[in-house]
């Protein structure tokens, strides 16, 4: 690098060192004081030098900025500091100029730096700021206050005041694509000249201007899986689009008609319905929108020409996406209407259930009246008779709820399940359709299997046959063979006491208390590695204490007096209807018998307790007979 400075002294940066001209000895002499610096010569290399205001003279170097005192003779280098935003950005400086001001411009390798000699603090400007490419190779101010900068890229004008930039390139018209540092002058003429890999480039400040032109927005074309769907120049922005649902992989199509610099307009768009924001496209020209819901949307678009100016009306198209038939309106009245017939018929057939047994409250009223010796007896029973029918009501508020939930979520099913037999029609996939009604098979299966249990609750709501003695290591026998198959699979280890006592039961309905608790405690093991199930007795004067424990996933605290109730499903969090515990309750209790649950909590096992009375009883309970022949 050269440098004459304000007295006519000559200084040379070199690889080795600086050196300066003593025109009277016409010799050159070396610049020894940079030596206290301790800069190996490798890192030494001088790239530009420059005198301020002040006479100081700065030197931009490989290795950082250093400052030559020319009146104390003080040294002071500035290199980057990690963690220091006010610090220089690179070490290697390539040009130095200063402003009216004082304040120093530093063009590096990695930005252009602001540097004020009176805070000693640095304000880098990088290409996160707007800067092209971070390096800096030359700087040259003009009669506005902006700073001309050359860069390994092409050139870029700054406005020191708001610290915005604005590019040039070829596409400008300059010719140069790099351009070399020591290699740009400002003539006595206000011409600006700059040295690349092409030759010079070289203007008037003055006379580059900014496109003011607000472009014109136009949609040229709207595509459904690739393919045109609307055609001309332009899309007129009344148009209204509608696709079907199936056609969910759409393309708009958009220009700014500003041509100038064509590559460098710029776009922004948004769905109305669909982005919350807009979505900056940058030069690309097209918008792509896939498996949108049904519904009406507006398509905007605006633009931008080559110097950033927008026109923020742009235009629009507006789209509309017709739903399948079973989002329509009609389609989801006939579903209504299915499901609401389906539990009216069920309220009704509960509700002759009701009536039937309000009948047979009458009846007993009108005994009361003729048979005046019995009236204590029916008057306890009319009672007994009121409490269970206000049970009853309870139970079929609860059952109509329960029941019309359950139906309905395999009635979705069904519906989805419906939706892709629809589609693969519609796409000739024939051979999927046999797949889905399989599906739809299933779902039915499940509702035949609720409505299983609903007929047991009901049969477990009468009377008791005549008990018979029975053993119930035979009854605990036959129960594990018929879930042997759910044991095996999760490797449950069962151990039955071998001198569980005979006990006096119906042989047909007492079997499906120890089906249900035993089914649970296989069922609700949960990821237990050494799976146990544990089935003894406890002998207490006047009743047989049996019990059931597992160390599966236990039962919490506050579900404990409420896990017997019907439809309770939130003690173990099942998916099931809620009924099996409530079956077993209502059959140990007709047996005189009382059941009750025991468990620390979610994770802690649980040991469930049933008692069956001792001794032959004295009179069987008798036997209720229905229309239907269930007992």
């Amino acid at each position: 690098s050269l440098y004459v400075d304000r007295s006519g002294t000559l200084w040379v940066g070199l690889n080795v060192g600086l050196y300066r001209f003593d025109r009277d000895a016409r010799r050159f002499d070396r610049f020894n004081a940079l030596d206290a610096l301790s800069m190996p010569l490798e890192e030494g290399s001088i790239l530009d030098i420059y005198e301020s205001l002040s006479g100081a003279l700065w030197l931009g170097t490989e290795s950082g900025l250093i400052r030559v005192g020319r009146k104390d003779g003080s040294l002071h280098l500035y290199q980057p500091e990690a963690g220091n935003k006010d610090s220089l950005s690179d070490r290697r400086v390539n040009v130095i100029w200063e402003d009216s001001s004082g304040v120093l411009w530093i063009g590096t390798s990695n930005g252009l730096n602001r540097f004020d000699p009176a805070t000693g603090q640095f304000r880098s400007h990088v290409s996160e700021d707007g800067l092209p490419i971070g390096t800096v190779n030359g700087v040259l101010p003009d009669s506005a206050g902006n700073l001309w900068i050359s860069t390994a890229s092409g050139i870029s004008r700054f406005n020191p005041k708001i610290g915005t930039f604005r590019e040039y390139n070829r596409a400008n018209g300059l010719e140069n694509e790099y351009y070399d540092r020591g290699s740009s002058l400002l003539s006595a003429s206000g011409k600006m000249y700059f040295g690349g890999n092409f030759g010079v480039d070289y203007f008037r400040p003055e006379a580059v201007v900014i496109n003011r032109h607000k472009p014109q927005m136009v949609i040229t074309d709207f595509e459904i899986f690739g393919s045109s769907a609307l055609r001309g120049t332009p899309i007129p922005e009344s148009t209204e689009i509608a696709v079907q649902h199936r056609e969910n992989f759409i393309s708009f199509k958009f220009a700014a008609l500003d041509f100038v610099t064509p590559g460098r307009n710029r776009y922004a768009y948004k769905l109305e319905g669909f982005d919350p924001e807009w979505i900056d496209a940058g030069p690309r020209k097209y918008a792509n929108y896939t498996n949108l819901d049904p519904g009406d949307y507006v398509f905007r678009v605006k633009g931008s020409n080559n110097d950033g100016i927008w026109n923020e009306n742009g235009t629009f198209l507006r789209l509309a996406v017709t739903p399948p038939f079973w989002m329509t309106l009609w389609f989801r009245f006939a579903v209504f209407v299915f499901i609401t017939f389906l539990i009216l018929s069920i309220h009704q057939l509960v509700t002759r259930s009701v009536r039937a047994r309000n009948r047979k409250l009458s009846e007993i009223n009108e005994a009361l009246n003729k048979n005046i010796t019995a009236r204590v007896s029916v008057e306890k029973e009319r009672r007994q008779l009121i409490e269970s029918l206000k049970d009853k009501n309870r139970e079929l508020e609860q059952f109509t709820y329960t029941v019309s939930h359950d139906l309905k979520s395999p009635l979705s099913n069904i519906r989805g399940v419906l939706e892709f037999v629809q589609e693969d029609v519609d796409a000739g996939k024939l051979e999927l359709v046999g797949e889905n009604i399989g599906a739809i098979d299933d779902t039915a299966r499940r509702m035949e299997r609720l409505l299983d249990d609903l007929l047991d609750l009901s049969r477990a709501g009468f009377a008791i046959r005549e008990r018979e003695e029975v053993s119930l290591n035979e009854l605990f026998r036959d129960t594990l063979s018929m879930v042997a198959g759910s044991i095996e699979a999760l490797h449950v280890s069962v151990a039955v006491a071998p001198d569980l006592p005979r006990v006096f039961v119906d042989p047909l309905r007492f079997p499906q208390v120890l089906q249900n608790l035993v089914g649970n405690a296989v069922k609700f093991m949960g990821e237990q590695t050494h799976p146990e199930i544990a089935i003894g007795s406890l002998g207490k004067s006047g009743e047989e204490v049996i019990f059931i424990r597992d160390n599966g996933v236990g039962i919490e605290k506050d579900a404990k007096d409420r896990i017997f109730e019907l439809f309770e499903t939130s003690g173990r969090g099942t998916g099931g209807a809620g009924i099996g515990l409530a079956i077993v309750k209502r059959i140990v209790e007709l047996h005189g018998g009382r059941v009750w649950v025991e468990s620390e909590g979610r994770g802690h096992g649980s040991t469930f307790y049933f008692t069956v009375p001792s001794g032959t009883p004295v009179t069987p309970t008798p036997v209720r007979e229905s229309k239907a022949g269930n007992t």
